[in-house]
């Protein structure tokens, strides 16, 4: 595949949120474990660390697959707080029982085991509210604050495009801006 067909599946929201749970799954392994044997007063053990990778794996990629791909979708035509929540809420209901399992091979349970167990959905609706909750503020404030970036980018190049066309006066105006702007930096 050459560098076409790489813009082609990077410009996939689905796909690159399922390549980028691979990494994340990595990462977070240890962390989730780690947090967990606190959380139940046990001893963690660094040659468990990874217990469970299988299972975060699946966990992180589809869940990435499903929000970025929902999130990306639904932006097109709704405010980014409610787009934020409907793909956190979609990847969320999605991957759950695979969470819970993966929290219970974690915890130290065997696959068969943690696999016969029910209510693999216990607590989803409060999991459920704090997902609706936090992503909507979240994704929210990652839209504005791009927002801001982005036109202050433009800003700064238009000044540096009349700095070339009329040095004299665009040192005073650049100046104005820069005394400004460092007010609320």
């Amino acid at each position: 595949m050459g560098s076409l067909g790489f813009v082609a599946a990077a410009a996939n929201p689905f796909l690159v949120g399922f390549v980028a749970g691979f990494p994340q799954a990595v990462l977070t392994t240890p962390m989730d474990y780690l947090r967990l044997q606190l959380q139940l007063n046990k001893v963690p053990k660094a040659v468990n660390s990874f217990r469970g990778l299988p299972w975060v794996t699946l966990k992180e990629s589809v869940s990435g697959m499903i929000f970025f791909g929902v999130y990306e979708f639904v932006k097109c035509f709704a405010h980014p707080g409610i787009a934020g929540s409907a793909a956190a809420l979609s990847a969320m209901i999605a991957t759950y029982p695979v969470d819970t399992f993966k929290t219970r091979v974690q915890a130290g349970q065997t696959v068969a085991a943690a696999s016969q167990m029910s209510k693999f959905g216990t607590g989803l609706p409060w999991a459920v509210a704090k997902c609706l909750c936090s992503n909507f503020v979240a994704l929210s404030m990652y839209e504005a604050m791009k927002a801001v970036s982005m036109s202050r980018r433009a800003e700064r190049s238009r000044n540096s495009q009349n700095i070339a066309l009329c040095p004299s006066q665009s040192r005073r105006s650049h100046s104005l801006a820069y005394s400004t702007a460092s007010a609320f930096i």
